[in-house]
């Protein structure tokens, strides 16, 4: 009898270790950032783990090459043609310009290559610049290559749990997963209702720390700004950074590469209110947007719909809903 007992609590304590679920993370440099891959899975999972992480950094590296070529003039034509990944980042790109009234632009690089090289340019220099945003001629894709890339890796952790009918594996289901790219990030959660949804610090504009806490329920989740990298974004029209009474935008959506972008056209249109205004409920129709002003206002969707009403937390005192 205590042979059995003992023989029941050592596979029992086996079946603990290989079955009960843990999180696992890895992290890489792509796209100059770190790059941070955190799988909730068994130990059988763990065991593919570093393989589909291989394959993370893959996918990856290679937007990273397409987001950083330069295109201009008559190679734009000639490289969409050799490549299926850079014809669909021009054409979602395109299709964000369209709907976002200019605010976003992937014809931006003449403006971020001046302020490189002057720091305050002149308004003949800025008009140059302009002209050559205008003109269309040169694109640049940094502002939309890690949602992208977030949107392309949840994409293949989705098929390898699935045979080529698109029917999921009878042994395999989605392991819930969070990836972090330099602050922009995507989850997919099976179990989101549950007290262990991953949690995001949302960081503060103003000084150290977290501001507050977000519970993305599975979507995704990029923020804009100039509180960390400096000025970085320019306003199209004007050809100069925003004036900083929006201190960060985040949005939240089932696409990286829709939140990327559009939190990049909110943050850039903050001096048109009305376009501004037209953008934010454009956000709000398919997902969340929280907004932070200097002034220590703050704009966040509300929504009551008995599922995820309560996605953010303020973690320091003072802001007051606008």
């Amino acid at each position: 009898m205590k042979k059995w007992f003992l023989f029941f609590l050592i596979a029992l304590g086996i079946s603990a270790f290989v079955f009960i679920p843990r999180t696992y993370s890895k992290t890489f440099i792509s796209m100059t950032t770190n790059v941070e891959v955190q799988l909730r899975g068994n130990l059988i999972e763990y065991l593919s783990f570093d393989k589909k992480t291989k394959e993370i950094e893959r996918i990856f590296n290679e937007i990273e090459e397409v987001a950083n070529s330069k295109l201009a003039g008559n190679s734009i034509k000639k490289n969409l043609e050799k490549s299926e990944t850079l014809q669909e980042i021009y054409e979602k790109a395109l299709e964000y310009q369209a709907d976002t009234y200019g605010y976003f632009s992937p014809y931006t690089l003449p403006l971020t290559e001046l302020y490189e090289k002057i720091v305050y340019p002149s308004d003949e220099g800025i008009a140059e610049a302009l002209k050559q945003v205008e003109a269309g001629g040169r694109l640049d894709f940094s502002a939309i290559a890690k949602g992208y890339a977030l949107d392309q890796t949840a994409e293949a952790i989705w098929k390898w749990t699935r045979n080529k009918n698109g029917d999921m594996y009878l042994n395999r289901k989605n392991s819930p997963f969070l990836i972090n790219a330099g602050g922009d990030i995507i989850v997919r959660e099976s179990d989101w209702l549950l007290s262990d949804a991953w949690k995001v610090g949302l960081k503060d504009p103003t000084g150290d720390g977290i501001l507050m806490e977000i519970w993305p329920y599975g979507r995704s989740i990029c923020t804009s700004g100039a509180y960390e990298r400096g000025e970085h974004i320019y306003n199209p029209k004007t050809g100069k950074p925003p004036s900083g009474k929006v201190l960060s935008v985040t949005v939240i959506n089932e696409s990286a590469t829709f939140a990327d972008a559009y939190s990049t056209a909110l943050f850039a249109s903050q001096d048109d209110e009305e376009i501004f205004n037209k953008i934010i409920k454009q956000v709000e129709e398919a997902g969340k947007v929280i907004i932070i002003y200097n002034d220590n206002t703050f704009h966040a969707t509300q929504i009551s719909n008995g599922i995820d009403d309560d996605y953010y937390n303020f973690i320091k005192d003072g802001w007051i809903l606008r």
